[in-house]
């Protein structure tokens, strides 16, 4: 049978003893937060699918053929992905095209498969006419250059 070893924690005073032992538990939750973190940032953060909600009738996007449930995989072979904000890569690439007034692809999966589209949008029409994800707001762009988001409405025919 050993001696015991005396234990210096427990020969400091009181308030000494409360201060390393809530340095311990404070260090171990700091520690935690590293590992989470720094593991999120080397692995990252997967990409969410941005889909296709709703197709508007007599749309430009009906027209090329997109779908309801199809997931946007690129806009003029620009990867368009959810990771940080879902949809605004799609949106944002949607306007320049609209803006340019000149036809995009439009590259979709549907039911496992890449399907390449052509979406033409007439100078008459400030919309694609199509809804992301789960949004029930269409956003169309401005003659400033902003863009504004409204409730759904048939789309204005040409």
């Amino acid at each position: 049978h050993r001696p015991r070893r005396p234990c210096p924690l427990r020969e400091q005073a009181v308030p000494s003893t409360a201060l390393v032992t809530c340095a311990g538990v404070v260090f171990n939750v700091i520690f935690a937060w590293f590992c989470i973190f720094g593991g999120a940032v080397t692995m990252g953060v997967p990409p969410q699918p941005v889909n296709i909600a709703r197709v508007l009738e007599g749309s430009p996007a009906e027209a090329a053929g997109l779908l309801a449930g199809d997931k946007l995989v690129s806009i003029n072979q620009r990867p368009v992905d959810g990771s940080m904000r879902p949809g605004h890569d799609a949106v944002s690439s949607m306007q320049s095209a609209i803006w340019s007034q000149a036809p995009f692809t439009v590259t979709v999966e549907r039911s496992g498969r890449p399907v390449s589209l052509r979406v033409s949008v007439p100078a008459a029409l400030s919309t694609v006419g199509v809804l992301l994800g789960d949004t029930r707001r269409t956003c169309r762009p401005s003659t400033s250059g902003c863009h504004r988001c409204s409730p759904p409405a048939t789309p204005r025919n040409p």
